[in-house]
């Protein structure tokens, strides 16, 4: 898990970037409060070094209290992840 939204939360940018040699492959999902199953949001492949807006300026994410977004990659250690917003 690498958010949960402690009240209703507008993400209005969400970037992964790659810290290693490694390709890797970058899964994200979310999870509305009170479900038991995650969706998949978005995926992308990151070549070293390389940077993926997965949310931009132009759109938003919408957050119930309690929903949570979750990431699966290649190498957990190697993708950072950036976002930002506001709460309602």
């Amino acid at each position: 898990m690498i958010f949960t939204a402690s009240a209703v939360t507008f993400v209005k940018c969400f970037n992964v970037i790659s810290r290693d040699v490694v390709t890797q492959q970058v899964f994200v999902y979310l999870r509305r409060s009170g479900e038991t199953n995650s969706v998949l949001f978005a995926s992308t492949i990151l070549d070293q070094y390389q940077r993926d807006r997965l949310i931009g300026a132009d759109d938003a994410l919408s957050l119930s209290e309690g929903d949570t977004i979750e990431a699966e990659t290649t190498t957990a250690s190697a993708v950072d992840f950036w976002i930002s917003g506001g709460i309602a």
